[in-house]
């Protein structure tokens, strides 16, 4: 099979195949559309899907693939039309399934699920919401330092014996009536 070059549509669903995914499959240059769904395959997914360059469509839910390295930290220029896989929770496989090249995440109960991209991780979210939150902090701190004259600032007034009281310690700054120091306070 993998020396037919020319071979457009491989469709090979439900037909108990069991083994791996051959690298060979990347030889198939011409390859549009690649079924190997419901089949009985394990292991790794090759890198050599990679290569089907003019690939539009990967079906290969419904086994016991894992992904691999290179699908977790594939930054490249392809990406097929629709690609399915066992990426959907739980999962057959003993190694789940990560998979950020996948159109739809199918689970065990055969249920599939379009993947949307456009949502963030929970670590994506915080780190989104640390840097924005960062920023306007840094934009604040210039703004002020930059034209204080220009910036009114009414700060509490500190009554003289809490000063007194604070004398060396390290949270004096609270106390202070220096709008730097409030700045420095808020980022610390």
């Amino acid at each position: 099979i993998f020396d037919l070059k020319k071979m457009e549509y491989l469709m090979l669903q439900d037909n108990k195949l069991a083994g791996t995914i051959s690298t060979r499959v990347g030889n198939l240059k011409d390859l549009i559309s690649l079924s190997l769904n419901h089949n009985e395959l394990k292991g790794p997914i090759p890198s050599a899907l990679s290569e089907l360059e003019k690939v539009k469509e990967i079906n290969i839910h419904g086994n016991e693939l894992t992904g691999g390295e290179w699908m977790e930290n594939y930054d490249g220029i392809w990406k097929p039309q629709q690609f399915i896989a066992d990426c959907g929770e739980p999962q057959k496989a003993l190694e789940p399934l990560k998979c950020h090249l996948c159109t739809n995440c199918c689970n065990l109960d055969g249920h599939c699920q379009k993947k949307d991209d456009s949502t963030y991780s929970p670590t994506q979210n915080t780190g989104l919401f640390v840097g924005c939150f960062c920023a306007l902090l840094l934009i604040l701190s210039l703004v002020i330092i930059i034209s204080p004259e220009k910036v009114s600032l009414k700060l509490p007034q500190v009554k003289m014996d809490i000063k007194e009281c604070a004398g060396e310690s390290v949270y004096s700054f609270f106390l202070s009536d220096s709008y730097i120091a409030y700045i420095i306070s808020i980022m610390a």
